[in-house]
Parts: C-alpha cells; structure tokens; sequence
C-alpha cells in the first residue's frame, strides 16, 4: 500500500501483476484506507473494450461517485459521439473543475485492447488536471505511451517483484493465521518455492 501512496506524486500508477500476484488484495485494502484522495472505481469487464461502452461507463462511475460530477444528462449521447481523442481532451476539461484531489482506478484493464480507446485514454492522461491521478490495475502491460511517461517522470509501475511478500511479511500472516513462529531454513524455502507471491504463500502456510 505505501508503493500506491507514491502514486500521489505521478499522474498515472501502473500496478501489474498475474493472477495470484496479490495485486487485486493490494488494491481492495487501499481502496478500503481512510483518507487521501476521493477514490473513485471503475472495473472494466471485457465488454468494454469498445469507445462509447468504455467511456460510458467511466463517465457513469464519475457521476455516482463524484459529489457534483455530470456529464450533462441528455448530452451524454453526443459526447459519446465524440472522436475519443476530443472526448478524451473534454473529459480533462471537466475533471480540471473537481475541486478535491480525486484519483480515477481502472480495474482489470488487460480487457482493453481497442486503439479508440486507448487513444481516448491517452488524451485524457496528456492533459490531466494536477488534482487528478489514474490509476491502471492489470494483469498485462497497456499499449499507452508509456516510454514517453516514463522519461518525464510520470509514471509509476508496479510490478509482481513489488507485490511479493517479504519474510516479515509472511512471518506476520503466519503468525495472524494461528500458525508457529517460523524458523530461518523453513521462511527461506517457502519464499524460494513461491517467489513471495501472496496467493502462493497463503496457500503454503494453511497446508
């Protein structure tokens, strides 16, 4: 979680990982902490990979969870009509009036592939507000500019290295699940045969 607190300084977060990585239990409990940012979720099911469903359903989860946030009713047929760069460059436009710091999760975002969408998507990360941040959870790497990014300074990424748990990590999990302290030869092993991965290491100590 303090490896998504960084995120704050950075417009977009990249957190990538395989299934059974840990990345989606990282996420429930961030999104679960009190304070920082209005946090606002939008899972992306495979569905959405298309321009007018994808954005309609990022423009839906901003007005349900953004005091004050609306695309405008009966105008949200037209935006969507937009090329998706110019809905992209109008959806910076109106997160520029949020007045609290706000960051945008997409969830599962290895369902999108559509080079609409990401074109959209791209706009929007070139000209997003300072108060706003997005956060993009994964399973694989996006097909955003990301070496662009990355040179400037404003990208984090996250990767199933960052997710792995520690030996304290797992000593303290072990320890919450009732189990013996373990010994340096037992930790050590353990870690070498899961690579520290959460799902691996939880499955591991119940056995």
């Amino acid at each position: 979680m303090l490896l998504l607190e960084q995120g704050r300084r950075v417009p977009l977060t990249l957190l990538l990982g395989p299934p059974g990585s840990g990345k989606s239990t990282v996420l429930r409990q961030w999104l679960a902490q009190p304070g920082g940012p209005l946090k606002v979720y939008c899972p992306v099911p495979r569905r959405e990979d298309e321009p007018r469903r994808f954005f309609r359903t990022l423009l839906e989860a901003l007005e349900r969870q953004v005091p004050g946030f609306s695309a405008g009713g009966a105008a949200t047929g037209r935006l969507l009509r937009l090329p998706p760069a110019a809905l992209g460059e109008w959806l910076a436009g109106r997160l520029a009036q949020v007045d609290e710091p706000l960051c945008l999760i997409l969830d599962d975002f290895q369902h999108i592939g559509d080079a609409d969408v990401l074109a959209g998507l791209t706009a929007l990360l070139e000209r997003l507000p300072a108060q706003v941040r997005l956060l993009i959870a994964s399973q694989t790497r996006p097909d955003l500019p990301l070496g662009r990014l990355q040179v400037a300074n404003r990208v984090l990424l996250i990767d199933a290295a960052d997710l792995g748990f520690s030996a304290e990590e797992v000593r303290d999990l072990q320890e919450r699940l009732g189990g013996e302290r373990l010994d340096e030869e037992v930790l050590a092993s353990l870690l070498a045969s899961t690579e520290g991965w959460a799902t691996g290491d939880l499955l591991a100590l119940r056995m």
